[in-house]
């Protein structure tokens, strides 16, 4: 189905901007470049390679890239990131 977000697709799918149209979300290890391909459980990580490639969310003291599991945030510093629980995330 045609689509400009996320959204509008069925579970399972994800908007493929490059073409415009819903496609099967990739499964862990699948190059991926703007990271929606990876699904909601998943996030597009950088690979020893130099690419990108679809992996689950990290979870607690691991790295992360920019996403992390549910309730972490991922902290950045000079030397690596890692997620961490979020501090005051609601008020």
């Amino acid at each position: 189905a045609p689509c400009q977000n996320d959204i509008i697709c069925k579970d399972g799918l994800y908007c493929d901007w490059e073409n415009g149209t819903c496609a099967k979300i990739r499964p862990a290890g699948a190059p991926c470049s703007a990271g929606n391909e990876c699904g909601k459980e998943g996030s597009c990580q950088p690979t020893n390679g130099g690419g990108f490639a679809c992996a689950p969310l990290p979870k607690e003291g691991e790295y992360c890239y920019l996403d992390c599991a549910e309730g972490l945030r991922c902290q950045w510093d000079l030397t690596k990131s890692t997620c961490l629980p979020g501090i005051c995330t609601q008020l």
